[in-house]
């Protein structure tokens, strides 16, 4: 098979058609080969030449202490086992692995024309198995800094402490940035805010890549002496200041009578109407509320509080049925119980002023 390095350091095979197939569309499988390098503090890891320590937890292969660079370790897998299989019967195939796609998709940008010659591209990064995108939102980048006096370290009267946030689950910040799960950053200073005492910050640091969620966070801080015990008591408690879930941390619910739909449908309104930005999606697009999917969300729900399954309801109509039951499955996935909500208003009740 031909095989080829550029200068933004893709890789690109091309596998011949099969006897028979080589007047069919010419087919491009994609996937990129970087990873989100991400470790825990204490893990001795180098990326530049650690292999992965993999292994397999139940049903899932993992990583011990690090990400396990499945993205896109699994698209490219893929396209590999079928550069190998020589059963397969196929048309032309091109096989294009990219660089730097985590960190501003510098391979795709670097891509030169005429490298390429098939008809149909497929990209192998995505989460759901037997889903099918066909556009994509994108993503925007911020670099914010601000202002802060510095004073000098107290000669004396303080004790310096140092309070690390570690074992959060982490994730991709296109991806399980709508799981709620916590960010370690934040998540630190809600406990330094909720302090018993005046505390003096001497140093921080969170996170280590901008399109991860942090999962680790440790600052410094200095207390006066005569209040330390106290302030190591409170951070030594079991049970943190304000309300937490465990699992993903930082839950949110809407105890109102508004369904879930029609709140979703409030904000992406409101987005619309009010972008962020001058061009939120680029020239000549023109910001709209599409009322066909509030509608069929709407339905969804209707369905799904009748416990009508979509599946069987539209067996006449696959295609509508597996729409709807994917929808249907979205609105379990999103359903708080009137008990369910019952608990946790009165977890959080105390903190509510």
């Amino acid at each position: 098979m031909e095989c080829r390095e550029d200068a933004a350091h893709n890789v690109y095979v091309r596998k011949p058609a099969s006897k028979g197939m080589e007047n069919r569309a010419g087919v491009i499988l994609q996937a990129h080969l970087d990873m989100v390098p991400q470790k825990n503090n204490d893990k001795k890891f180098d990326f530049t030449k650690d292999a992965i320590d993999a292994y397999v937890d139940g049903e899932w292969v993992t990583a011990d202490g690090t990400t396990l660079g499945a993205d896109n370790g699994i698209g490219a897998a893929a396209i590999l086992a079928v550069l190998e299989d020589d059963s397969l019967v196929h048309g032309p195939l091109e096989a294009l692995f990219t660089a730097t796609e985590e960190t501003g998709m510098d391979g795709a940008f670097g891509l030169k024309k005429g490298l390429l010659h098939g008809d149909i591209l497929l990209n192998l990064d995505s989460e759901e198995e037997g889903e099918l995108y066909v556009g994509c939102a994108g993503g925007l980048d911020a670099n914010m800094t601000f202002g802060y006096k510095a004073e000098p370290t107290p000669a004396g009267g303080y004790t310096a402490a140092k309070i690390s946030v570690k074992g959060l689950k982490g994730g991709h910040s296109g991806i399980q940035i709508v799981c709620q799960r916590a960010n370690a950053n934040k998540l630190l200073f809600r406990f330094l805010n909720a302090a018993p005492c005046d505390v003096l910050l001497a140093s921080v640091d969170g996170g280590g890549l901008r399109n991860a969620i942090p999962r680790e966070a440790e600052a410094v801080v200095l207390v006066e002496t005569g209040d330390y015990d106290e302030f190591a008591a409170a951070m030594a408690e079991p049970e943190p200041p304000f309300p937490i879930a465990k699992d993903v941390i930082e839950g949110y619910f809407d105890p109102g009578e508004t369904p879930a739909y029609k709140r979703m449908a409030d904000l992406l309104e409101d987005v619309y109407k009010n972008p962020p930005r001058d061009e939120p999606m680029g020239d000549g697009f023109t910001p709209h509320f599409n009322k066909l999917k509030f509608c069929a969300l709407a339905g969804v729900h209707f369905l799904y509080r009748r416990g009508w399954e979509p599946k069987k309801l539209f067996a006449f109509c696959p295609p509508l049925a597996n729409f709807a039951q994917r929808s249907y499955g979205y609105v379990d996935k999103a359903h708080v119980t009137p008990e369910q909500v019952a608990a946790m208003e009165a977890r959080i009740k105390p903190f509510v002023k």
